[in-house]
């Protein structure tokens, strides 16, 4: 039990920056916090820059092949949740008194998103196209008015 304890510390340490960084700008991404819209809204620059970093592992103005590295690691701290929260499972029913309490969680955590995403959801709206700059189109000539006699 020790070992399973110092393995979910020192790998929950080594990733919980990126995860901590992916959970919050994940959040606002939820909401599209992150996107400029028609309306005028305008995210701020540190929304823009930590979404660049969660979707492109990029800090804008990004550069080919700038992400790669940023990728590798991010891929580490996914299979790094993935192994640390298998050892907390692991570690919650060896630790507790109440087995029963944590499979219940375990079972309510697990149905819950699965009750809202088959039941009560409702399909997304199609994301808007990206704006482009057409150029101005001549406005087409104005029929002529019949002549009165």
């Amino acid at each position: 039990m020790r070992t399973l304890r110092t393995l979910h510390l020192y790998l929950g340490s080594l990733f919980a920056p990126a995860l901590l960084l992916l959970a919050v700008s994940g959040g606002w991404q939820v909401f599209r916090l992150n996107d400029a819209r028609k309306d005028g809204y305008t995210p701020p620059a540190f929304v823009a820059a930590l979404s660049a970093i969660h979707k492109d592992q990029v800090l804008p103005p990004a550069r080919h092949g700038q992400g790669v590295p940023m990728q590798w690691f991010l891929l580490g701290a996914s299979v790094g949740l993935t192994l640390t929260t298998c050892l907390g499972i692991i570690m919650a029913y060896r630790m507790t008194r109440k087995p029963v309490l944590v499979t219940a969680l375990l079972l309510v955590g697990t149905l819950t998103p699965a009750v809202f995403l088959t039941t009560l959801t409702k399909p997304a709206p199609p994301r808007p196209a990206p704006e482009r700059q057409e150029a101005a189109k001549p406005a087409a000539p104005a029929a002529p008015t019949p002549a009165k006699p």
